[in-house]
């Protein structure tokens, strides 16, 4: 069922928000204002239904937000070191907005504009834009979509783009996953991390991606083995050290697998991400600070799972690339699974 409600105004534009709801007790909710997540409810193992996403109560607070909360990323998401490229025989000038980075797409980057919301059955909303030529600098006349779609157990996201020129695109999404829940004020060290990759990208002390491929034992946790956070948050490895926690994108091995998962032993909540992305970026928020949303939340205080080609791709050929050429069809899939566990609170 999809129901929808107007979250608010800008510029004399209503915003809405659209609710999307199973009979398991699912719920989410996605909003116009950066074709965001805003809320996810999931049961723990009790049935007790929890909105396990950090975000704001009103349409002002993302409007305002400089953490990406729940926000569609792009064009291009993650770091692009300096901003003067080449494609192709062509010269590309991306607009700075993190001192000498183009971050997450720039000054105005997808998660501050406003999309088009339009129900696609009983269970689907697809967010559609026109990103023009120039737009941050990036070439070419882009007509793009995010679907979200709310299966019995998983959040399923489908990008979909096609562009006039060959253009730089990797969209991803920024939601912050708290499964103790977004109110409780807890950080992640209690949770487990599984990652099911051998390899990431090494970051400098800029938190950039430097080509270099290194095995995930670097960041405290060995391919597919369930390791506490709190762990890998007070390992003094080098890369954990640079990056203040984990900000760092791993290689997927199976895309038709699960790449990642997070398990929270209190509630007994597990979230899945399956992904058709060459890349997935974890991200433990060490840069959050104290800040009041829907809850109160704290550094560290939830994961962030950014599906995407690897960071700096378009410096190294050995990565996949993210560009796309004029008149492809830029597609991928991202799918959040929920579920619960058994155990000892």
């Amino acid at each position: 069922m999809i129901t929808q409600r107007q979250f608010g105004e800008i510029d004399g534009r209503p915003v809405r928000l659209f609710t999307l709801t199973r009979d398991t007790g699912l719920r989410v909710e996605v909003s116009e204002f950066g074709a965001a997540v805003t809320s996810i409810l999931t049961p723990d193992r009790n049935g007790v239904l929890d909105d396990i996403v950090l975000g704001y109560p009103n349409l002002e607070g993302y409007v305002s937000d400089p953490y990406y909360f729940g926000a569609t990323l792009g064009r291009c998401s993650n770091r692009i070191t300096g901003t003067d490229l080449s494609l192709g025989e062509k010269s590309v000038h991306l607009s700075r907005n993190e001192g000498a980075f183009h971050l997450h797409g720039g000054v105005r980057g997808f998660n501050k504009h406003c999309w088009h919301g339009t129900p696609a059955g009983e269970h689907t909303v697809v967010f559609q834009r026109l990103s023009p030529d120039g737009e941050e600098g990036y070439p070419g006349n882009l007509q793009v979509s995010v679907s979200y779609t709310l299966t019995e157990d998983s959040l399923v996201i489908v990008y979909t783009g096609v562009c006039d020129r060959d253009t730089i695109l990797s969209l991803s999404n920024h939601s912050y996953f708290q499964l103790s829940g977004q109110g409780s004020g807890k950080d992640v060290r209690g949770q487990e991390l599984t990652v099911f990759a051998d390899f990431f990208t090494e970051i400098d002390t800029d938190c950039a991606c430097t080509g270099a491929i290194l095995p995930l034992t670097e960041l405290g946790c060995v391919p597919r083995e369930a390791t506490r956070l709190g762990e890998v948050l007070a390992s003094d490895r080098s890369q954990l050290v640079l990056g203040s926690g984990l900000n760092h994108t791993v290689f997927v091995k199976h895309r038709d697998r699960p790449a990642a998962e997070l398990y929270d032993p209190e509630s007994g909540r597990v979230l899945e991400v399956t992904t058709t992305q060459p890349g997935l970026h974890l991200y433990s928020g060490n840069y959050l600070p104290e800040v009041t949303g829907k809850g109160h939340y704290v550094p560290y205080g939830a994961m962030c799972f950014e599906t995407q080609t690897p960071p700096n791709a378009v410096l190294f050929p050995h990565f996949p690339s993210p560009v796309l050429p004029a008149g492809t069809l830029y597609q991928q899939r991202t799918e959040y699974r929920f579920s619960v566990r058994d155990g000892c609170m």
